[in-house]
C-alpha cells in the first residue's frame, strides 16, 4: 500500500492560486481551505501568505506580493516568483473556483483516508492504530461535508437517524457526550457535544479556572459520578496561568489539600501522601491531558498547535483561557468586537471541522459590580454580540459571598444563559476554594472538612 501515490491534484492546485491572484478578493471565500489541504507544500504556503495577507488588509498583486515575500523571507519557499507570476495561466475560468477548491478538498480527503489504510495495514491488531486510523476518516468525511454543498434530504434523514441509534446506545452506556465534572451541570446542557463551543464566565476570583478543571477531570475520565467513564483527550491552552500552577490546583482537588498549604509550602506528612496518590491518578492519564502555557499566542498558533496534534490523537475538549487573551492576526486599529468576534469564529469552525468540543473562559465587564444586583446577565459579557453568537451553551458563575460577607461561603450558582441544545436556568452547586473544587449539592463530590480556610479563593 505504501507504493500508491498519494491521492492529488495539482492542476485545481495551481487554478485555484491562479483565479485568486487575479482576483484576490475572493480569498475570503474560502476561509475553510487550510494550508495543510495542498499537496505541494510551496502551494500552501503561498496559500497561508495570501489568507494573512487578506486579514491584513494589505493589497495583493504582482508588485505587492513579491515584495511581502521577500520581506519575510518566503519567495523561494513559496516557488519563486517566476512560477507565482505564471499562475494565473493555469486558471481556465475564476467563475469556477469554488470547484477547484472541492477538488482539493477531496484530493486531501482522499489522502487521509489512505493514511488510515496504511496504519490499519502495517497494524491490524494494535487499538490505538484503530482509534488513529477512525480519526482520519473522520477527518476525511468531514471535507467531504466542507466541498460537498447541498446534500439531498434523504442522505440527510438516512445520517441524522444513523446518528440518533449512535446517541441512543451511548446513553444506555452512559457515555453520551463528555461530562462536565458536575452531574447537575451535564442534566441542564446536556453534557459537552463534538463541534460545539461553551463560554464559561465570570468576574475574577469567581472560579473560572475551577470550573474549567471540572470539565478536564470530565474529559478524561475522571468525574466522580460516572459509573463507566471513557478517557477522552483534553487540551488546555493557558495564556495567564503556568502549567505547574494549574497542577497545582489539580492535586489541591484531588488530593483534598487545602490549597494554602499548597502556596505556602506548609503541608504535613498526610497532605503529602494525598498529593502523591492524586498525582499518580493524573500521571497515568498522562496521555489524556496536555497544557500549552506559552503567553501571547496568537490565533494562528493556537489552530495551528491545535490540528497538529489533534492529527496525533482527537481530542475530545479544548480549552481556552481565556479569550480577550488571544493576540489576533490582523490588522491594528481594527475594533475589539472585531477581532473577538474573529477569533471566537475561527475557534468554532475548527471545533466544528475537526469535532472535539471548544470551551472558552471570557471575564465579564465590570457593569456587574455597579448594580444592586450583581447576577450576570449576557450583556455583561465583553463584545457580548460576537460571544453569544459564536457560543451553543453559556455558563455564567455567581456566588454571592464575594460580595456578601453574611452570605454561605460554599454556596455557587451556574446560570445557564444560552442553551442551543439543553435547558435555560440555574444549577446550584458547591464551591470550596481551599479545594479548588465545584462540586453537586449532594452525593456527586467531596463535603466541606477540616478546618475552615478561605473558601473564597478562587
Amino acid at each position: 500500500m505504501n507504493g500508491h501515490v498519494s491521492p492529488h491534484s495539482l492542476e485545481a492546485e495551481r487554478a485555484l492560486l491562479g483565479g485568486v491572484l487575479e482576483e484576490p478578493e475572493q480569498i475570503s471565500r474560502f476561509s475553510g481551505l487550510r494550508e495543510e489541504h495542498f499537496y505541494r507544500p510551496d502551494h500552501g504556503r503561498l496559500w497561508r501568505i495570501l489568507q494573512r495577507m487578506t486579514a491584513d488588509k494589505r493589497p495583493i498583486d504582482f508588485i505587492t506580493l513579491p515584495g511581502y515575500l521577500e520581506q519575510i523571507g518566503q519567495t523561494e519557499r513559496c516557488g519563486g516568483i517566476a512560477y507565482i507570476v505564471e499562475l494565473p495561466d493555469y486558471t481556465p475560468a475564476t467563475a469556477n473556483l469554488a470547484h477547484y477548491r472541492d477538488v482539493i478538498f477531496e484530493e486531501k480527503a482522499g489522502r487521509l483516508r489512505q493514511q488510515a489504510g496504511d496504519i490499519l495495514f502495517r497494524n491490524p491488531q494494535d487499538a490505538d492504530a484503530l482509534k488513529h486510523s477512525l480519526a482520519l476518516l473522520a477527518e476525511a468525511a468531514a471535507l467531504g461535508a466542507s466541498g460537498s454543498g447541498l446534500v439531498d434530504g434523504a442522505t440527510i434523514m438516512g445520517e441524522t437517524l444513523d446518528l440518533m441509534q449512535q446517541e441512543e446506545e451511548q446513553a444506555k452506556a452512559g457515555q453520551l457526550g463528555i461530562p462536565t465534572g458536575l452531574k447537575a451541570l451535564d442534566e441542564k446542557i446536556g453534557t459537552l457535544r463534538p463541534g460545539e463551543a461553551t463560554i464559561l464566565a465570570a468576574r475574577p476570583a469567581m472560579g473560572k479556572t475551577a470550573l474549567m478543571l471540572n470539565f478536564l477531570r470530565g474529559c478524561i475520565g475522571m468525574a466522580p459520578y460516572v459509573e463507566n467513564p471513557v478517557e477522552h483527550r483534553c487540551a488546555v491552552f493557558s495564556l495567564e496561568m503556568k502549567a505547574t500552577s494549574l497542577a497545582k490546583r489539580l492535586l489541591c482537588e484531588g488530593g483534598q489539600v487545602d490549597n494554602k498549604r499548597i502556596r505556602s509550602g506548609t503541608m504535613n506528612g498526610d497532605d503529602w501522601g494525598r498529593v502523591l496518590a492524586s498525582a499518580a491518578d493524573y500521571s497515568a492519564r498522562g496521555d489524556r491531558w496536555m497544557v500549552d502555557d506559552t503567553a501571547g499566542l496568537r490565533i494562528g498558533d493556537i489552530t495551528a498547535r491545535i490540528e497538529e496534534q489533534h492529527a496525533k490523537d482527537p481530542f475530545g475538549v479544548v480549552i481556552v483561557d481565556y479569550l480577550t487573551l488571544i493576540e489576533l492576526e490582523g490588522k491594528k486599529g481594527d475594533s475589539r468586537s472585531a477581532a473577538v468576534g474573529a477569533i471566537c469564529k475561527t475557534l468554532r469552525d475548527l471545533a466544528k471541522r475537526l469535532q472535539f468540543h471548544l470551551v472558552l473562559l471570557a471575564q465579564l465587564n465590570r457593569a456587574v459590580e455597579q448594580r444592586g444586583v450583581k447576577v450576570p446577565m449576557m450583556s455583561d459579557l465583553r463584545d457580548s454580540g460576537e460571544i453569544e453568537q459564536t457560543a451553543d451553551t453559556i455558563v455564567f458563575i455567581y456566588r454571592e459571598c464575594v460580595y456578601s460577607e453574611d452570605a454561605d461561603p460554599y454556596a455557587a450558582e451556574l446560570h445557564i444563559g444560552k442553551a442551543r441544545n439543553g435547558t435555560l436556568g440555574v444549577v446550584e452547586c458547591r464551591f470550596e476554594g481551599r479545594h479548588q473544587g465545584f462540586y453537586d449539592m449532594a452525593g456527586a463530590g467531596h463535603a466541606p472538612s477540616g478546618d475552615m480556610a478561605n473558601p473564597l479563593t478562587g
